[in-house]
């Protein structure tokens, strides 16, 4: 059962990680920070949700919030 779970939330976190990419590739910074916001409540340790956050508000002009999230990131890391 806990592999099962396990196996969930990784799909889920992938899935949060490809659906940010592709905002943010159309230019839907805005939208991709809610989905990279929602993956890190999800899996707050994952990496690559944390530091696509950081650039997604770096892509936004929000330096200080970028800053913050590559924090938690180098904390991981």
């Amino acid at each position: 059962m806990r592999a099962l779970a396990r196996r969930v939330d990784e799909d889920a976190a992938g899935f949060v990680h490809s659906a940010g990419r592709i905002d943010e590739a159309r230019g839907n910074i805005d939208q991709a920070i809610q989905i990279y916001t929602f993956g890190a409540e999800i899996e707050p340790d994952n990496v690559k949700i944390l530091f696509n956050l950081a650039l997604a508000w770096l892509a936004k002009g929000e330096a200080a919030k970028a800053a913050d999230t590559f924090q938690k990131v180098r904390a991981i890391d």
